[in-house]
């Protein structure tokens, strides 16, 4: 039997702002993390699919890793395995929040309180960072695998960067699924300090 509710402000402060950067990290599994625009063609790009828009309609097709593209896809598979642990840890730590709301947390025989505290919170702020910062290794990625195809005197470095804006009228970018793990990292960095200086999952006394 559950024992009695274990309100405090700063729990519940740091569940809404965890549960912020876990809707975010959902957001970031269904929308597109690249954008790529060349003259009246805007491609989007994600993990396993491509989708096309221009002036003869919108295509989306599947993204298979080829000799071709074989680290540009593992940068994005990379990316989206960290941000899906950052999800699973939110999710640990949000469900053992609501345990010590209402104070079944403190009734199992393990360290949780401490664990809720810090450890959980650490470990998804480490993979948010993985994740976004991996993903900006993407114009390096895309760099050599033309260089591998081409050979290096075929790709100019200076058009393979993470961001950019070629004198071609080619334009590419991170795009929503990748700024919202940018944001969700943001979340866990400040839901995890608020937890550590001031939550406490430990049984109201």
């Amino acid at each position: 039997m559950a024992g009695r509710m274990n309100f405090r402000p700063a729990n519940a402060a740091v569940f809404l702002i965890f549960g912020v950067a876990w809707i975010l990290l959902i957001v970031s599994f269904g929308t597109y993390w690249y954008r790529i625009d060349v003259n009246d063609l805007t491609t989007y790009v994600y993990y396993n699919k491509i989708k096309t828009v221009g002036y003869h309609g919108t295509g989306v097709s599947d993204l298979e890793e080829t000799d071709y593209n074989q680290r540009f896809v593992q940068i994005f598979k990379a990316s989206l395995a960290f941000s899906v642990l950052a999800w699973v840890t939110l999710s640990l730590t949000l469900m053992f929040i609501i345990l010590s709301l209402v104070g079944i947390l403190a009734k199992i025989p393990l360290p949780l309180s401490k664990v809720t505290k810090i450890i959980l919170p650490a470990i998804a702020l480490v993979f948010c960072l993985l994740s976004m910062f991996i993903f900006v290794g993407l114009g390096d990625a895309r760099y050599r695998d033309c260089v591998d195809i081409n050979g290096r005197e075929s790709c100019v470095r200076e058009e393979f960067k993470f961001m950019y804006d070629n004198d071609n009228g080619s334009v590419g970018g991170p795009y929503t699924g990748w700024a919202a793990v940018v944001v969700s990292t943001a979340f866990v960095l400040i839901g995890g300090a608020l937890s550590f200086l001031l939550a406490n999952y430990d049984p109201v006394s």
